[in-house]
């Protein structure tokens, strides 16, 4: 079971020692001071126990903590008992203070209320004279700019400036004051009216500069008034000229846009199409007016070899299916079986009749998507450009598709 010491009586503070002089003083009679602990410290220290079969030196190791864990609990013991004496002389301390002082403070509350009220007074009276001294300098004409309690006040009348101070005034300086004042004010107004006149007498000659100004301006602008009457009235003869010269010259290009593409659609007609109203037709593929009139001249003599190459091609290919349709079939009896004698056919599968047909859907479809691309409308002339090539490749491609798809 654990021990503690404890202290009953601090030694006496006698004056002439610090707080820690006396702990330490105190605690060195009780055997608890750095002396001890020195002693404890070498004497203890060096134990050690070697292994849990020395029992001995564990009763020793047991026995030395006893002892220093004793010294320890004396010294916390002490202090704290030295701590509460200090603290129940600060705290009666405190209440005598408190005590004391609120005798004291109403006495005080008692003068500096009256010296309060005189100063509050002299205060009062001397704003009022600040505040005359204020209208006075105002009735010369000045006008206050600021006014700030202890930085005096600011006044102003026209470029010039004047100061009055927030202090007192004997009655013959304050005379004095007021007279610069006046002689400051007499001399800005002096100047003021000087500029005013001079004002006068600048925006009077300035009017008159301007009348005249005005006046030249008019005539000017009547004689350019005339004269671009007399331009519009060039500009619209010049105009019904132009107009006259487009209408034919308009006239002439689409008569001749007409003869190019009746020219264009007789060679097609010769190729093998026909007219069927809104295009001419061959097979699958249909030309309308834009199509026909979309190649430049070159292109259009190479889709006319194109095309009669092509329609030489399939009539040569349709003369060719004719006589082998006439020739002798070959009959061959089945070695397994002995059915009926067949045709032999020598056409491989993906050729055969259905499959065809299939494929030639497939591609009578993708020609029908060609046909229904739109194109936008373009102002560059570049991107017009690309759109005009790419919808003559397109035509060539639905041309191609179409002739072809027919030979298979």
């Amino acid at each position: 079971m654990e021990t503690t010491t404890t202290i009953t009586q601090a030694v006496p503070h006698t004056g002439e020692l610090t707080l820690r002089e006396r702990l330490i003083a105190d605690l060195e009679k009780k055997g608890l001071a750095e002396t001890a602990i020195t002693e404890l410290r070498n004497k203890y220290l060096p134990l050690t126990i070697n292994g849990v079969e020395d029992k001995e030196g564990y009763e020793a190791v047991y026995k030395a903590r006893q002892v220093v864990k004793k010294t320890r609990t004396g010294i916390v013991a002490y202090c704290k008992q030295d701590r509460d004496k200090a603290n129940a002389y600060i705290k009666e301390n405190l209440a005598f203070e408190k005590e004391l002082v609120a005798k004291v403070v109403t006495i005080e509350q008692h003068l500096e209320s009256e010296e309060l009220r005189i100063d509050q007074e002299k205060e009062r009276i001397e704003a009022e004279k600040h505040n005359e001294r204020k209208r006075a300098i105002e009735a010369i004409g000045f006008k206050i700019v600021s006014d700030v309690r202890g930085m005096g006040t600011q006044f102003l009348y026209g470029q010039v400036g004047f100061s009055l101070e927030d202090r007192s005034y004997g009655k013959n300086e304050f005379a004095e004051v007021l007279e610069d004042a006046r002689a400051k004010f007499v001399a800005e107004n002096a100047r003021i009216e000087a500029e005013r006149a001079a004002k006068i007498a600048h925006e009077q000659e300035m009017e008159r500069q301007r009348k005249e100004v005005e006046e030249f301006q008019r005539q000017k602008a009547e004689m350019e008034a005339k004269r671009k009457e007399m331009e519009a009235t060039i500009r619209e003869q010049e105009e019904k000229l132009r107009r006259i010269e487009e209408q034919e010259k308009k006239e002439a290009l689409q008569k001749l846009h007409k003869d190019i593409l009746e020219a264009r659609k007789a060679q097609y007609l010769q190729v093998g199409f026909h007219d069927a109203g809104y295009c001419i037709v061959l097979g699958r593929l249909q030309l309308t007016d834009a199509d026909i009139m979309s190649r430049d001249d070159a292109a259009f003599e190479k889709h006319i070899e194109f095309l009669k190459e092509q329609v030489q091609k399939q009539k040569e290919k349709k003369e060719a299916e004719a006589m082998q349709a006439t020739a002798p079939k070959a009959i061959v009896e089945d070695p397994i079986t002995k059915a009926e004698p067949k045709e032999l056919d020598f056409a491989p599968a993906d050729t055969k009749t259905e499959y065809i047909n299939a494929d030639k859907e497939r591609i009578g479809f993708l020609i029908d998507t060609l046909s229904a691309i739109q194109f936008p409308e373009l102002t560059d002339p570049k991107a017009r450009k690309i759109v005009f090539e790419a919808k003559s490749r397109i035509n060539d491609l639905k041309n191609y598709l179409t002739i072809n798809s027919n030979d298979l």
